[in-house]
């Protein structure tokens, strides 16, 4: 026999060969049948997260995102789905009314923390305003959806904006009084002069008048309250040098949504961020001033007098219906331009 040698072939190349073309079609069919893209991958994390994030408040069990317990801020919404809205969006401080009939457990929520409402473009998210407040609810601040959307379709640039644009519940109050009476003096003016008339003969029969003058001149004196006269009497109480002092810190806190403990020296004994703001001034007794990134809202100046803090000095005021006494307040308005 004859034996003729014609190639010879490393096996094992052969086999690494097979090895890597079996993979490649195993990882094409894996990418094309089971594995989802990149966008969907990213939904499904969101979506657990969210529903993991989302807890309950109270014995009504209320939809809530985790920080409401702890936040110095709270954000009111109607519903479940606008929870898991703004959670979505990093937003974790707000809570659901779940409907017209305010759980008290709420009302004694607003009455711990600064609150601002966020309700739908409609009459039914007005309707949930006053019914709040028709509960006894403590609201800071009121926000609607843009007219005609709902909280849970908007965008995040669309939630942040609503947000700040956020007006004190006394504006909105005010402006509601208004569109009322404007409604209700519409076609029926002889119903008003009707009811006017009753009352008139009765003022014969009361208590001579010096008796009443007092209680009618203390009336309008609580009434004069303004912006204008705040500002003009803090103004007063404030020494220029700290003025400076007071914008150069400030000026390092715009945007950070930060704050500044100070002692008498105006030197910083604290940093924090605000959302831990009442909850640290509450715990402390050595604080001569505060610089902080926020709303300075009547909750925190009433802590503030009880803690003998001299100065607070936020981005604006809101909901203030009396001039401190003990506390003086500032803003960039007073401060000049941050």
């Amino acid at each position: 026999s004859k034996i003729k040698v014609t190639k010879i072939e490393d096996v094992r190349a052969a086999k690494r060969k097979y090895i890597v073309d079996r993979a490649k079609e195993l990882l094409a069919q894996l990418l094309s049948d089971v594995m989802p893209d990149s966008q969907e991958i990213s939904e499904e994390v969101k979506k657990a997260v969210r529903v993991q994030e989302l807890v309950e408040y109270g014995p009504e069990r209320l939809p809530c995102g985790p920080n409401v317990t702890t936040a110095d801020d709270i954000i009111v919404v109607e519903g479940r789905a606008d929870v898991i809205t703004l959670l979505k969006h990093g937003i974790k401080n707000a809570i659901a009314v779940e409907g017209t009939n305010v759980p008290k457990s709420l009302v004694e929520l607003t009455k711990m923390k600064t609150v601002t409402v966020f309700v739908d473009g409609d009459h039914g998210g007005e309707l949930i305003i006053k019914e709040l407040l028709h509960a006894g609810a403590e609201i800071d601040m009121v926000t609607q959806a843009p007219r005609g959307r709902e909280v849970e379709e908007l965008t995040k640039k669309e939630i942040h904006k609503a947000l700040r644009a956020a007006i004190p519940v006394e504006q909105f109050t005010s402006e509601t009084v208004g569109e009322t009476i404007g409604e209700s003096n519409h076609g029926h003016g002889k119903d008003r002069k009707t009811v006017m008339k009753n009352p008139l003969p009765e003022i014969k029969h009361t208590k001579p008048p010096q008796v009443k003058l007092p209680e009618r001149e203390e009336k309008p004196a609580e009434q004069e309250f303004s912006m204008e006269k705040l500002q003009k009497a803090m103004l007063e109480r404030v020494e220029p040098s700290k003025i400076k002092s007071f914008r150069n810190i400030m000026e390092n806190l715009v945007g950070t949504r930060g704050a500044f403990l100070l002692d008498e020296k105006l030197n910083i004994i604290s940093r924090l961020p605000i959302i831990e703001l009442r909850k640290t001034l509450n715990e402390r007794d050595d604080v001569y001033c505060v610089v902080f990134d926020g709303v300075i809202t009547k909750k925190l100046v009433d802590m503030a007098e009880e803690k003998n803090i001299a100065y607070l000095v936020g981005m604006r005021i809101v909901g203030l219906d009396r001039i401190p006494e003990k506390t003086t307040l500032l803003t960039p308005a007073e401060l000049g331009e941050v």
